[in-house]
């Protein structure tokens, strides 16, 4: 049996939300929902809205950056739905839309598993170690949904070249280079900008793969 973490945060009782309500704001966030609460316009509650999703996601982000500097890169026992899986952060998601991909349709709630490869320049020849950490990576995202149970549809990714062309070629993903949705591209501009070329336009591709295919390239390892 599998150890699942969290899956995100309970519900607060109403006796301690009301205790929180009556005493003085004990910090920024506490204040931004006081004012949340009490804004008497509906401009003013969506702005406030704005700022507490802003102030959420930066508390998820660092936590997910704690999460990623701890985890046992190997450890396929424990779930959690933002996973380290050797060099790749694996995500447990469903599909936001619809997406047309070469002949392929991912419709709106099918259930993926997104791979995100790290920002690290391409490998120079074969004895590069990043084809070796890929492959291995790979192997353990394939090993992690046999232990888990997990059924996505797809296995999917965004990347610049030519990460693209080694996940095409050497690993057996379908990859489109065109009209990329932009909640795909834009990430992954900013982080090729960030670590690898602040000067140069990336080109960005998306891969994909039925887990079917995926797992008959890299069929799962039982757990010894």
């Amino acid at each position: 049996m599998s150890e699942r973490g969290p899956r995100g945060g309970g519900f607060e009782s109403y006796s301690s939300w009301r205790e929180r309500q009556e005493r003085p704001p004990q910090n920024l966030r506490e204040e931004v929902e006081r004012m949340y609460m009490e804004v008497p316009t509906e401009l003013g509650r969506e702005i406030l809205g704005k700022i507490l999703e802003m102030m959420s996601a930066k508390d998820r982000a660092k936590k997910l950056a704690a999460y990623v500097a701890t985890a046992d890169p190997k450890d396929i026992t424990t779930y959690f739905p933002e996973k380290k899986l050797g060099i790749l952060l694996v995500c447990d998601a469903t599909s936001p839309k619809t997406y047309h991909v070469g002949d392929t349709v991912i419709e709106r709630g099918d259930r993926i598993l997104q791979v995100h490869i790290p920002p690290r320049l391409a490998p120079a020849g074969q004895n590069n170690p990043l084809l070796a950490d890929l492959t291995e990576s790979l192997q353990l995202t394939s090993d992690y949904i046999k232990y888990q149970g997990l059924r996505p549809k797809y296995i999917t990714g965004c990347t610049y070249e030519p990460l693209v062309r080694i996940a095409e070629r050497r690993y057996g993903f379908g990859a489109v280079r065109v009209n990329i949705p932009t909640e795909w591209s834009e990430r992954v501009e900013r982080v090729f900008h960030r670590y690898v070329d602040p000067d140069r336009k990336p080109v960005i591709g998306f891969i994909y793969a039925t887990t079917k295919e995926f797992q008959a390239r890299f069929p799962a390892r039982s757990l010894k």
